[in-house]
């Protein structure tokens, strides 16, 4: 369960876990990577976008997908209809959200205290659970459309009793006005784009699917 414990604690957004972890995870973390890049070989595929939005989700629990690249590499790939992914993924995030309020109500104190008890004295933490109380129930909003971890503010929210339904729709909202502007900006501005976003695996997208155009003759 050490493994586990890091996944929520020291594994940062950027994908880069912290020094207490094991050379096995960073090994495995590496193989996700990995197999992510691998996957947009499917993208065709029906279960691809279902996939994506699942995705998204699970990143509340281990927070180790990189969301915004796998956001960035589905919408080039259909840059005609960028927003039925963000569509799929702003929902799988929600549900995600939800899913984690109710594991973090259902399990209690317990739970809290296992996974999150150095993370809750952390500065970041406590940055946020100052904002939520500064601005309430639509502060998650907020945190889900801005460029840090949304991971605390739902604890925080759900530690604060706010219902399943409620964490879902605020998140609903945030992610969905967050991915439609990356979705719009990465197909119609890259340039853009690259100045909102800092994550160096979205770059990386944008860059990958901007050689294979450059490489290909004639339009689509």
């Amino acid at each position: 369960m050490t493994t586990l414990r890091g996944c929520f604690i020291s594994v940062s957004k950027s994908g880069e876990p912290g020094n207490s972890e094991p050379s096995g995870f960073t090994g495995a973390l590496k193989i996700f990577r990995q197999w992510l890049g691998h996957l947009e070989t499917y993208a065709d595929r029906a279960w691809y976008l279902p996939l994506t939005a699942f995705l998204a989700g699970i990143d509340l629990f281990i927070v180790i997908v990189p969301t915004e690249a796998i956001l960035v590499s589905t919408v080039l790939l259909r840059p005609r209809r960028w927003w039925v992914p963000v569509l799929w993924m702003s929902i799988g995030s929600a549900i995600g959200a939800a899913a984690l309020g109710l594991v973090v109500q259902g399990y209690g104190e317990p739970f809290i205290q296992y996974f999150f008890a150095d993370a809750l004295q952390s500065e970041g933490w406590q940055t946020t659970a100052a904002f939520l109380s500064r601005y309430g129930d639509w502060a998650l909003t907020l945190m889900s459309a801005g460029p840090l971890p949304q991971q605390p503010a739902v604890v925080l929210c759900a530690l604060a009793n706010m219902t399943w339904g409620w964490i879902f729709t605020t998140v609903l909202v945030g992610r969905l006005a967050k991915y439609i502007l990356f979705g719009w900006a990465a197909t119609h501005a890259p340039r853009l784009f690259t100045t909102l976003l800092k994550s160096r695996e979205a770059q990386a997208a944008l860059e990958k699917h901007a050689s294979v155009d450059s490489t290909t003759p004639g339009p689509k």
